[in-house]
């Protein structure tokens, strides 16, 4: 799934087609929507969120219910299992992957996730599907498509009981790029094979409970289950459409929140009163966290104003009238909103991601080694906002769900070093799955009083 390679030829000399919208001939309508959504990601470099892609092409497709969950199944697991995919292709196909053209390696590695992981799924229908997909796609491509597949079959029935060989290499065992194998066993020694098993599993989707918890139970039913060690208040979501369609989820009653980040929010110190400054806010869990401990004044910046409407969207649905959201670029905050006048400043900085591979499977190929260093140097910058912002003896509350070493405790050693006055209260570095959850980083500091 890579994106850096130079534009591939069509395989077998077919031309180029985009998919029409709307279900082709003979074909399943999740599958239709998948391969638009996943060529749609693959154009974007994968800037786009599995979610979001899916989202964009439900209109066109009629898409819902189980067809929807089907789709979504078949981009996630591309997306999750692509280099092992690849490789398995490439042991039975006459053409290396990487030479094919976008559409025609998405419908292959989708008929083989089908073929090699869905048990639900006929193999002999996968096999069909794929070719009249691709009918559709570039139909002179559709013989090679059906020859590969059906290799791919009797390679699999030939297997002692029925499972094909892996290979021992990490990258394409678990289809992670190689420099983020890399910097897990850098980080994390012999537990990388069990982050990197952690990130391929079927995602995990939580809600927190902010009031009327028994209707909240009462209403959602088998959609949920509670999940104890998050805390009384934190729901484990097992369909997550049936609750963000819930009259609990629109009255705000419960917010859409990953335990790691409530675990963020909670380490910032506050008090009745105090006023708060979130850097970079949007989508607001963290803040509508922070306002569901204390009565505070919060100050929420985002710099792009979509993103800045979802979070009004999300704060007036929640019933938060203390948060106050500015577009702002948040390295502009000292000058815009003013010196040394926060109580607590909460910097959840934009960072490589990797820490929440599980949910979002496409992170794995948007982001390059290149961007950590990049990413740091933002930091680094937000980081030296948040000091100019935060009064004496007030805290700063640094997270990133990542885990370079670049991104994080070089990232606050390196500001320590710069800003004497500093000093480090305690600092976490959890890798992804650790507590059952994401992976992250955080560290709070607070600024000496004299």
């Amino acid at each position: 799934m890579t994106t850096s390679e130079k534009k591939p030829a069509a395989a077998a000399g077919a031309p180029v087609q985009k998919p029409a919208h709307g279900t082709p001939p003979g074909v399943s309508v999740a599958r239709a929507a998948a391969l638009d959504a996943l060529l749609r990601m693959h154009k974007k470099q994968f800037r786009v969120h599995l979610d979001d892609a899916l989202e964009d092409v439900c209109g066109h497709y009629a898409l819902a219910g189980r067809d929807r969950r089907l789709a979504h199944e078949l981009i996630a697991g591309a997306l999750r299992n692509a280099t092992l995919l690849e490789w398995h292709l490439d042991r039975v196909s006459s053409r290396p992957l990487q030479t094919l053209e976008p559409s025609i390696r998405c419908i292959l590695i989708m008929a083989a996730y089908q073929l090699l992981f869905l048990d639900r799924v006929g193999r002999h229908a996968a096999v069909h599907q794929a070719v009249e997909l691709c009918k559709n796609v570039a139909p002179r491509a559709a013989a090679f498509v059906n020859a590969v597949l059906r290799a791919l079959l009797r390679l699999s029935d030939s297997a002692a009981h029925g499972a094909i060989p892996v290979p021992n290499e990490l990258a394409i065992r678990f289809s992670h790029p190689t420099w983020i194998v890399a910097l897990y066993q850098a980080r994390f020694g012999d537990a990388c094979p069990a982050v990197l098993a952690w990130n391929n599993a079927k995602r995990q989707h939580f809600a927190r409970v902010r009031r009327n918890p028994a209707a909240v139970m009462a209403e959602l039913g088998p959609a949920v289950v509670p999940v104890e060690k998050f805390g009384s208040n934190f729901l484990q979501m097992l369909e997550t459409f049936e609750v963000i369609n819930s009259r609990s989820f629109k009255q705000g009653d419960l917010y859409v929140m990953q335990p790691w980040s409530d675990r963020v929010a909670g380490a910032l110190p506050v008090q009745p009163g105090g006023r708060i400054l979130d850097m970079c806010a949007a989508p607001g869990g963290k803040t509508i966290a922070l306002a569901d401990r204390a009565a505070l004044s919060i100050d929420a910046l985002e710099v792009d104003p979509q993103r800045a409407d979802s979070l009004r969207d999300n704060l007036r649905r929640c019933g938060v009238t203390c948060a106050t959201v500015h577009v702002m670029d948040a390295a502009a905050a000292a000058t815009n909103l003013g010196r040394a006048c926060y109580d607590a400043v909460l910097l959840d900085a934009p960072c490589s991601n990797l820490g929440v591979v599980q949910r979002h499977p496409e992170v794995r190929w948007r982001v390059r080694y290149e961007d950590v260093t990049t990413l740091a140097a933002t930091q680094a910058q937000l980081l030296q906002t948040a000091a100019a912002c935060v009064r004496p003896g007030g805290y700063i509350l640094y997270a990133v769900c990542t885990m370079s070493q670049e991104e994080t405790h070089e990232c606050i050693q390196s500001f320590l070093r710069h800003h004497t006055g500093f000093i480090l209260c305690k600092e976490e570095l959890s890798h992804p799955g650790q507590f059952d959850t994401d992976g992250g980083y955080w560290a709070l500091l607070r600024r000496e009083s004299g």
